[in-house]
């Protein structure tokens, strides 16, 4: 699975709830458009304005909602997937922008604003220019003649731990938390407890299920299953149960791809110590033979001589 399309399905799996879209909305959005819109009328807009070129470069989830003055607005977040700042966004942003108007005018002939949301975990600080100071030396009076237009553009690099903590939603945080450090899996590690705690709450089958695999492809299996077996028993039979699910060839194609090799690696040299023990630790900790199986990877036969060695 790409790297970006893993972003992808865990950015629309959390904002794709309506009541975590209205928490980031509201946490991220200025106050002058949060004085403007309900947020309690936020839906979603079967749309989207990414075309076959811009793929690449974005992913998009529309909303629609109310204004004070009861018309409509489309708020359209789009999921930045360069990993660093690039001079052409600007023009790029600007031709998902006219697909958004002109597609809205073909379908029924009229024109709803659209406020852009880039949301960007690159790992560079980054401001994005406006066309305008794309263009040095320039008259003013031909200055009139180009395009513009206003983004509210997220750097989540640039928004504190402390911050995230306090958002007060548990899918919301961890999206945040695992998208700003998905390039440093250290600072996961460090919080990956702290992560864990937040999830209990979390019932939600189909997010819990991308949240193991996004984990997957940037902390190591033995670090997770340390955690779950510190965890509640509420975590680690949700846990269980999501990764079950990954069993759909559909869904467990990618992250396969991603973690075959270093599977086939580890089982050429031998089970490494670090994952006896954590196996061990599992096993003390009440997981059954199908459960350490599933969770490590190794045949039931082989954690069955394991526990005899244990015993």
């Amino acid at each position: 699975m790409e790297i970006n399309n893993i972003h992808d399905k865990f950015f629309k799996a959390t904002l794709g709830n309506i009541s975590v879209a209205k928490k980031f909305l509201k946490f991220f959005l200025p106050e002058y458009i949060i004085e403007n819109i309900e947020l309690n009328t936020l839906s979603f807009a079967k749309m989207n304005f990414v075309s076959e070129n811009l793929k690449e470069i974005f992913s998009d989830l529309i909303f629609s909602c109310e204004l004070k003055n009861e018309e409509k607005t489309l708020i359209s977040i789009l999921l930045e997937h360069k990993s660093r700042p690039d001079k052409k966004t600007p023009v790029q942003i600007l031709k998902y922008i006219t697909a958004g108007y002109d597609q809205q005018f073909t379908q029924n002939g009229k024109l709803t604003p659209i406020i852009t949301i880039v949301f960007y975990h690159g790992e560079k600080k980054w401001r994005i220019k406006s066309l305008n100071e794309l263009m040095e030396n320039i008259p003013n009076e031909v200055r009139n003649f180009v395009p513009s237009y206003e983004v509210i553009f997220i750097d989540l690099k640039s928004v504190s731990d402390y911050d995230l903590e306090l958002i007060g939603n548990s899918m919301l945080f961890s999206f945040l938390f695992l998208q700003k450090y998905s390039d440093r899996p250290d600072e996961i590690e460090k919080k990956i407890k702290l992560i864990f705690n937040k999830l209990d709450s979390v019932r939600d089958r189909n997010y819990l299920r991308i949240f193991v695999v996004y984990i997957l492809n940037v902390v190591k299996n033995e670090i997770i299953m340390d955690t779950i077996n510190q965890s509640t028993q509420t975590i680690k039979k949700e846990f269980k149960s999501a990764y079950e699910t990954l069993k759909d060839k559909a869904i467990r194609e990618g992250m396969e791809k991603g973690m075959e090799k270093g599977m086939q690696k580890g089982m050429e040299k031998g089970i490494q110590k670090e994952k006896l023990e954590v196996i061990k630790r599992g096993w003390k900790n009440g997981f059954s033979i199908s459960d350490l199986a599933v969770l490590s990877g190794l045949d039931e036969k082989e954690i069955e001589l394991l526990v005899k060695e244990f015993k």
